[in-house]
């Protein structure tokens, strides 16, 4: 399993997990390796929850197949702690 986590702000422009919210489920996501091969994973499904909440099995759990987990930040902004109150997961699978 992989599990990637990336931020959906900055301060310097949108990062790599901005436009994440856009995937769903069936959607392709594919990995660029280092040697040149590409790892395909399909979008199973998507998740929202309170970072309070935040479903730590589910994401970090063994699983018996190949699988990738990718964990943003979401909801509304606390000014008041620095962070967002809510995580956004995507669930997928190998291809």
């Amino acid at each position: 399993m992989r599990n990637i986590a990336g931020h959906v702000d900055s301060k310097t422009g949108p990062p790599v997990f901005y436009r994440l919210h856009e995937l769903r489920a069936g959607d392709e996501i594919r990995m660029h390796r280092t040697d040149g091969t590409h790892a395909r994973f399909v979008v199973r499904r998507l998740e929202s929850h309170p970072t309070d909440d935040f479903p730590a099995r589910s994401v970090y759990g063994r699983t018996r197949e190949p699988t990738l987990r990718l964990v943003k930040c979401s909801g509304d902004f606390d000014a008041a702690t620095g962070h967002y109150v809510d995580n956004t997961m995507i669930f997928a699978d190998a291809a």
